[in-house]
């Protein structure tokens, strides 16, 4: 057996412990005849030494490890002939710098020429100090990249921004966030993926034809000017119908996994429900009108329901030409009357809008009795030139509106 360590000729023993704030490195030399190695551990100077891995490599990096104590680490060979004694002992401890980074969400999808968000959020403790100031590596070409702030002296938050330009390449990107203190740097790792399809301009419908319910999703859309597929894009008025309804209200069956923007967004289903889920720092931009409704007779229990929703996520109205309409009418001059549409934004975190008009059960379609509610997102920007109108054209016409709250 030959042994290995400082008692066989020829072999010394160098242990290189860089000692990060999650992981201990070891690196030693190579023994002659040795096959394996088994890389030892104590946290008492001596031992006794536990075996924590056996490798055939010269290094380990042990990541089973916390700030504070001191490890202390032997390594023995393992050769044809058996194992031999441990090498001299080798210690590392690591040091606390004071913070963390946490990232939300870990993954973002983002089509060519849009932007996106991740959140950088900074925990620290009492050995914090001086100022971290944060970076990223591993952006694509035709990108950018910006933190807001760019450093915190505190605990809090950054938002880090990727903005993308309208041909970049397509594929998913690892990205490395970094935050220095002139100490210590601390790293976290998140993934951008770039999607470069859109569709060729004309009104996109909602056809839920793919194995996943994604928006970016080509086949889930048919273009019915072109026709074509998806993803839509800023030349595409994008309308639900009856396609890949559930009859569950409020459960998301349709998500938007990548900031947007749209020309219009149109509701319009004659059963069941539909619900949007926003992908958490992501924005739908809509550039022209927003409706809830068929524009048809339905009967008097007809009834079109729309939800979007996403926290940390954001719709965007802001064309002063804009239109938002929420109306489901009959003609059916008897009653019970049930009929009604439905926008449901209770479940979104923040709306901006600054509308033309917001139409509530309000006149403007060709039918009596038109009804509609409208629930507002937790966080409310918006300015309508007309304020919020309930003006129909019979008088079982009904408005539900939380325009002044």
């Amino acid at each position: 057996m030959d042994e290995f360590g400082n008692q066989s000729a020829g072999w010394t023993f160098g242990a290189d412990c860089d000692a990060d704030h999650a992981q201990i490195r070891l690196v030693w030399k190579p023994s002659v005849n040795g096959t394996n190695y088994n890389v030892k551990r104590s946290t008492t100077s001596g031992g006794p030494y536990t075996t924590i891995n056996t490798t055939s490599a010269t290094n380990y990096t042990d990541s089973t490890v916390a700030i504070g104590p001191v490890y202390y680490y032997v390594v023995s060979a393992v050769d044809p002939f058996g194992e031999s004694t441990n090498t001299a002992q080798a210690s590392a401890t690591l040091a606390d710098p004071g913070y963390q980074l946490s990232p939300s969400p870990v993954s973002q999808v983002v089509t060519g020429g849009l932007s996106v968000n991740y959140t950088v959020a900074m925990t620290t403790n009492y050995h914090f100090n001086g100022t971290v100031t944060f970076g990223v590596s591993g952006v694509p070409a035709g990108a950018t990249a910006s933190f807001s702030p760019p450093s915190l002296s505190q605990a809090g938050s950054a938002t880090l921004t990727i903005q993308t330009v309208s041909n970049i390449f397509t594929g998913t990107y690892p990205l490395t966030i970094a935050g220095t203190n002139g100490i210590f740097t601390i790293t976290t790792n998140v993934t951008l993926t770039i999607n470069g399809v859109v569709a060729v301009p004309g009104t996109l419908l909602w056809t839920a034809s793919s194995a996943d319910t994604n928006w970016s999703t080509a086949l889930n859309w048919t273009n019915v000017n072109a026709g074509a597929y998806g993803p839509p894009g800023i030349s595409n008025n994008v309308v639900f119908t009856n396609a890949g309804t559930t009859a569950i209200q409020g459960v998301p069956n349709n998500f938007l996994d990548s900031s947007l923007a749209i020309l219009s967004l149109q509701y319009s289903q004659t059963n069941k429900f539909h619900t949007t889920q926003i992908a958490a720092g992501s924005v739908l931009t809509i550039a022209t009108n927003l409706a809830v409704g068929t524009g048809t007779d339905l009967g008097t229990s007809g009834a079109v329901y729309a939800g979007v929703a996403g926290a940390g996520a954001s719709l965007v109205v802001t064309n002063t030409n804009c239109v938002v309409n929420i109306r489901q009418g009959t003609a059916t001059s008897s009653g019970p009357w049930s009929q009604r549409a439905t926008l449901d934004l209770s479940g979104l975190d923040v709306l901006n809008m600054k509308a033309n008009r917001v139409l509530v059960a309000a006149d403007g379609g060709q039918l009596d009795r038109e009804t509609g509610t409208l629930y507002l997102a937790k966080t409310k920007h918006h300015q309508s030139l007309r304020r919020c109108a309930g003006v129909g054209r019979g008088r079982q016409s009904e408005q539900r509106c939380g325009w002044e709250r």
